[in-house]
């Protein structure tokens, strides 16, 4: 199988392992008893599970089962301490920008559709860890691996340079989070969509940087703990100043 070949192959299997993940499984019968039946699962961690198993084995059978192939591989903890630093000032500069713009939209601040906050340890499970791996095995391993014939076409922004596969990828990421209009309000949404594509761009960086997937995982991480932690700690001090 030629390159180009190869490339398309891998867009239409992570379109298709999208969809499976997003609609289709869930929607199971089956499936869905399972996670009405259980309090600790939720229909998102079965959209992250197939993220993670349909990506997995869709970039090993493209690499030909080498797990170097498509950012399977390790790297150096140096890369990994960089992608994380970086990760924890820019998320922290877009969530007191987002604090911002939520304080000058005033009262309407408190319709914004902020979702309820889980459990701590159903946070980090499910968000913190899984959803944070299953997202970048999709969207930084098996399609920016795919897009990779592209990457020879990059902006440079600083001592960065930033491939077309990078941003392709990292707009994509944003723009599905389109999809929490159905629980959310749209000012809130769309904050969500820039910081979502915000870190993509970190996480597709290092991950064409370094060749691995770690560093893109860490990135992702910092993001939802530094963004989710904030939003945890103000919730609860939010409601501790309520009375009654």
């Amino acid at each position: 199988m030629n390159a180009r070949a190869q490339s398309v192959l891998g867009l239409v299997l992570a379109a298709v392992v999208f969809v499976l993940a997003a609609e289709v499984i869930p929607s199971l019968p089956l499936v869905s008893s399972a996670v009405e039946a259980t309090e600790w699962l939720a229909r998102s961690d079965i959209t992250q599970l197939v993220f993670l198993v349909g990506s997995l084995v869709a970039m090993l059978a493209l690499g030909r089962w080498k797990s170097g192939a498509y950012g399977l591989k390790g790297c150096s903890w140096r890369d990994v301490g960089r992608a994380v630093g970086v990760s924890a000032a820019i998320s922290l500069g877009v969530v007191v920008a987002t604090m911002i713009v939520m304080s000058v939209l005033g009262p309407r601040g408190a319709g914004m559709g902020m979702p309820g906050v889980d459990s701590f340890v159903k946070v980090v499970v499910s968000v913190w860890l899984l959803a944070s791996t299953a997202e970048e095995m999709l969207f930084r391993g098996l399609l920016l691996g795919a897009l990779s014939p592209l990457s020879r076409r990059a902006w440079t922004v600083g001592r960065c340079r930033i491939s077309r596969p990078v941003v392709i990828a990292a707009v994509l990421f944003g723009l599905v989070h389109l999809g929490l209009m159905r629980v959310m309000a749209a000012p809130m949404v769309v904050l969500i969509v820039v910081m979502a594509t915000v870190a993509g761009l970190v996480a597709g960086y290092y991950r064409e940087k370094t060749g691995s997937l770690v560093p893109a995982v860490a990135a992702h991480m910092t993001f939802n703990v530094v963004s989710g932690g904030i939003v945890m700690i103000l919730s609860r001090v939010m409601t501790a100043q309520q009375p009654g």
